[in-house]
């Protein structure tokens, strides 16, 4: 709450998200990726399409949900996009 801010260790959450997306199983993944990209958990399992920028920490992100003409856009990631993006192709290999 804002009327009580609590302290934040951004390195715990990092750690825990790195530990996240190295996860065997699909639903941690997901929870994962949504952690360092910021995105809905429908658009990781669903409709997101993920791609490589140039840039460690940058990637364009199309298929965001809630808007009739989504059109692709850079967002950031928390961890290196490498990382990011080799979650995010286990996670799509698993069957639906």
């Amino acid at each position: 709450r804002q009327d009580n801010p609590q302290p934040f260790n951004p390195t715990r959450y990092l750690e825990k998200a790195s530990q996240l997306l190295q996860s065997q199983e699909p639903e941690t993944l997901a929870v994962g990726i949504a952690a360092v990209t910021g995105r809905r958990h429908t658009e990781v399992a669903v409709s997101g399409r993920f791609s490589p920028t140039g840039h460690s920490y940058l990637l364009t992100f199309d298929g965001q949900l809630k808007k009739a003409d989504p059109i692709a856009y850079t967002i950031l990631t928390l961890l290196p996009t490498e990382q990011v993006l080799e979650a995010i192709d286990h996670f799509r290999s698993f069957p639906q």
